[in-house]
């Protein structure tokens, strides 16, 4: 009885899948050779300028055991102090690489946390104590997803975009690693095709666009909450 509201409201917000990466990929090249010869500056741009797709990124793939020990902001640092230390022997091709190498990293870092995690369980020592789900990325208008209480409809993109987020991470996991190739990391239709095993690029369309419809009844259903 909701959805007609629920997606007039969507209808009227920014769009808080992310947004496309518009700075020609031979200016990230240059910065790479500039910061694998050294020079910092370039490095901590080149960093900036992928650090907020990697950061949703991260939110994505950390899933709930990780999440209960760090911020999605605690694996988007380390990630790059890794990325830092291994850069000389990084060869970039386009924007896509580029991510899929630091989605990499954080992956290892998010892997790394949960074995050091189960460790310390295992010994029966003390692990942190955080809140739950990002709490400072959510900024405390969208609890986490279990949560009782219902999102707020004045939402900010930043706070749209963690809703956003959320559901992807929902998404069953082949649905959820299409949409982070494609959406998140940007790679080609091809490479999609490839890794996805699609028989073709077409195929490879169909099945991404069969996943973002399953992403906005997801969104919906988030938000469809508020009316309850």
């Amino acid at each position: 009885a909701h959805r007609p509201v629920v997606l007039a409201i969507l209808a009227s917000m920014a769009d808080p899948a992310p947004e496309p990466i518009d700075t020609p990929f031979e200016d990230s090249l240059e910065l790479v050779g500039r910061a694998q010869k050294g020079e910092k500056g370039a490095l901590n741009e080149l960093l900036a300028r992928y650090g907020e797709r990697l950061r949703r990124i991260v939110r994505v793939k950390m899933g709930v055991e990780a999440r209960r020990a760090a911020e999605s902001m605690d694996i988007v640092q380390e990630t790059m102090i890794v990325a830092a230390r291994k850069l000389e022997s990084f060869e970039a091709r386009d924007h896509a690489s580029i991510l899929r190498w630091l989605a990499q990293i954080a992956e290892h870092q998010i892997r790394d946390l949960i074995e050091r995690e189960r460790a310390e369980k295992r010994d029966g020592r003390r692990t942190r104590s955080i809140e739950p789900a990002d709490s400072q990325d959510l900024g405390g208008g969208i609890d986490p997803a279990g949560r009782e209480e219902s999102p707020s409809l004045d939402l900010s993109r930043r706070e749209l975009e963690a809703l956003y987020d959320e559901c992807v991470e929902e998404l069953p996991d082949g649905q959820r690693e299409l949409v982070v190739k494609r959406d998140y990391e940007t790679a080609s239709w091809e490479t999609i095709a490839k890794e996805c095993g699609a028989i073709s690029t077409n195929a490879a369309k169909e099945m991404h666009r069969r996943a973002l419809a399953r992403l906005k009844e997801l969104l919906l259903r988030r938000l469809g909450r508020a009316f309850e």
